[in-house]
């Protein structure tokens, strides 16, 4: 992986929204290819269950999976037992 790509990962990454194309630019240097490098970092992610997604005028990475799969994914990774002791200690449910 070149140092763009490796550059616009950690800024995609790190980004707490997305990214548009010209503030891309401002940080990678107006002479990088931000389409061309988009692409490529997409292909990359494509088979990891992360997808680069264009969203609110940007740039983002998002998982392939639903919000409501996601959350039954981790119920049946084991989140259930964690979850459901502070259930039981709650004030409501001890009543």
């Amino acid at each position: 992986m070149n140092g763009e790509l490796r550059l616009l990962e950690a800024l995609l990454f790190a980004a707490p929204e997305p990214l548009s194309e010209a503030e891309l630019a401002l940080r990678l240097g107006e002479d990088a290819d931000i389409p061309a490098l988009l692409r490529e970092l997409a292909e990359m992610y494509a088979e990891r269950g992360i997808n680069l997604v264009g969203l609110a005028g940007g740039w983002t990475f998002r998982t392939i999976l639903p919000p409501r799969c996601a959350a039954s994914a981790m119920y049946r990774a084991g989140c259930r037992a964690r979850r459901s002791r502070r259930w039981r200690s709650s004030p409501i449910t001890s009543r």
